[in-house]
């Protein structure tokens, strides 16, 4: 279920890609999306503890147009001529929960919530590589340094308990965080980041060697690793978070792809996300291991400028005293999706005029909106707090009318159940629904655009109305036959049982985006009314705030 998944999100989001204009000449010249998560590894191997959610964008500029900075770091290497220098902007989010979530208040013996929100800057200097026939001739060594900044905020500022609670609620629908109130103190968070690689390149395979260090007041470490990639048209560095640009600088084959792995070894000098903020009184935190490492295998496709990497990662324990994460292993999943423009010979792939000119097309008038929010006048008896979660993508159907399919939902939280051995019970209510949007008079105000919607969901896109009950260590399992049983982790841990009703969905709204910059990127304010059909209380109205992105306008 989940690889199935996978799969098919991996290949929309190389379509995506893939349909993004053209942007040579201009100032931003590509962009890379990288998240990693539980959710992208089986079940049997993932959990919701210890790094949880990665989150980070990376948009590129253009040689011509480098970021502030980007001189500096273009004098240190540019005096041999041979070497391309890039900068992009950075855009993140991470946080890291205890091993049980469902706590209000969490094991002082285990590693604290964490939560980091940060912008940066990130400065490349790459070697170029000899070119035969307009590639990447093989039997060659290519080098990178890297330097990052980025200056950010560690704690409740870092909206870590909104973005997970909002996710858990609406997508993954089970174990609702409680004990995000316990994180780490506010404290700012600030991060130099320096990385040397370089790369051996052969016909058929590429080994990178890398080493360097972070210096800030989240973490503070050096580290050394290597990755081996089997494949074609091997070009660039491999991906991983944190560690790439998201412009590609060199000519290279149409169509790359392969297989990859690799480690790396960090030894811990200072780890807030373990140890709690840096000189904060009061801060949770544990002990953190001195020595860490990451162990990744994975897989990557590129056509044209369009790029999707995927990694299984195993990191070994973070914590050294003894509590519930002790010794524990984390394994989550990395899927990183990238827009990079390059030189291609496109007389090698057989369907270039598709992927260059075709496919582009479908994607006029794309859009693509996320955003979080609370619910408006909760009208159920005994909520806590709730957490509203907004999602659509579509395209242009004609003129001012937009087709497209919308998930949104709400999360209701009751509280802290009355004692041990009774469950508290969270309601999650959303709906998976096709949509109609229309923009009046076009939806454009000057740097305003304006829209309403409304729509159905039925059958797969039906509404539902869910209930999850935490039975506190009791053995006798669900209360009747219309809950179904969600195993714990471990023997000592809670066990987790849902009931799911669906029902007849109905969706109204309508949105304001601002765009201050350009036509691609706006900032969103929503208000949506939902009706999921089934349940007691199974309506509510929400607004949220987010992001929407139109790469392409008719």
């Amino acid at each position: 279920m989940r690889a199935s998944r996978l799969v098919r999100t991996a290949l929309a989001a190389l379509f995506l890609a893939a349909a993004a204009p053209a942007l040579h000449g201009q100032t931003w010249v590509g962009w890379s999306f990288y998240w990693e998560n539980d959710t992208w590894v089986p079940p049997a191997v993932g959990s919701d503890d210890a790094f949880t959610n990665g989150i980070r964008i990376v948009l590129g500029r253009s040689i011509g147009a480098p970021l502030p900075g980007a001189g500096f770091w273009a004098d240190r290497f540019t005096r041999e001529n041979d070497f391309d220098v890039t900068s992009s902007l950075v855009l993140g989010q991470n946080f890291f929960t205890p091993r049980t979530i469902t706590r209000y208040t969490p094991d002082p013996a285990d590693r604290p919530y964490a939560g980091f929100s940060y912008l940066g800057m990130r400065y490349d200097a790459t070697r170029r590589l000899h070119l035969v026939n307009q590639v990447p001739a093989p039997n060659q060594r290519q080098s990178q340094h890297s330097l990052e900044w980025n200056l950010g905020v560690l704690g409740q500022g870092a909206a870590g308990r909104k973005f997970q609670a909002a996710v858990h609620s609406v997508i993954t629908t089970h174990r609702v965080p409680k004990g995000w109130s316990h994180q780490i103190s506010n404290s700012l968070g600030a991060s130099a980041l320096y990385m040397y690689r370089s790369r051996w390149v052969r016909s058929a395979w590429d080994v990178t060697l890398h080493g360097g260090g972070m210096l800030g007041t989240t973490q503070t470490y050096p580290a050394a690793g290597l990755t081996l990639r089997v494949g074609k048209g091997l070009s660039g560095f491999p991906g991983v978070i944190g560690r790439n640009t998201a412009v590609a600088t060199q000519s290279r084959h149409a169509v790359e792809f392969g297989l990859a792995a690799g480690a790396e070894g960090r030894f811990m000098l200072h780890n807030a996300f373990v140890e709690g903020a840096l000189g904060a009184r009061g801060s949770p935190g544990v002990e953190a291991t001195g020595w860490l490492g990451d162990y990744r295998l994975g897989a990557f496709v590129r056509i044209l400028d369009a790029r999707v990497d995927y990694y299984f990662v195993r990191r070994s324990p973070e914590v050294a005293s003894a509590g519930p994460s002790f010794e524990s292993y984390d394994n989550y999943g990395s899927l990183s999706v990238s827009y990079e423009p390059g030189s291609e010979t496109l007389e090698s792939l057989a369907l270039s005029d598709f992927f260059a000119e075709t496919l582009p097309s479908w994607f006029d008038g794309f859009f693509l909106e996320v955003g979080f929010g609370y619910e408006i006048g909760p009208d159920e008896p005994g909520t806590a707090a709730t957490h509203v979660m907004h999602g659509a993508v579509g395209r242009r159907l004609w003129r001012d009318l937009d087709i497209g399919i919308e998930r949104s939902g709400l999360g209701r939280e009751f509280g802290p159940a009355r004692s041990t051995f009774e469950p508290h019970a969270d309601r999650m209510l959303y709906t998976t629904a096709a949509i109609l949007r229309y923009r009046p008079f076009g939806g454009r105000f000057g740097p305003f655009d304006v829209h309403v919607r409304g729509g159905v969901g039925a059958g797969i896109l039906g509404g539902t109305n869910e209930t999850e009950l935490t039975y506190r260590r009791l053995p006798t399992g669900c209360p009747d036959a219309d809950f179904v049983l969600d195993a714990a982790e471990s023997v000592l841990e809670d066990t987790y049982c849902n009931r799911l009703e669906s029902g007849t969905s109905t969706l109204f709204g309508g949105g304001l985006s601002w765009r201050p910059v350009g036509d691609e990127l706006g900032i969103n304010l929503d208000v949506v009314r939902v009706d999921v059909g089934a349940g007691a209380y199974p309506s509510f109205t929400g607004w949220s705030v987010g992001m929407r992105w139109t790469p392409n306008e008719w």
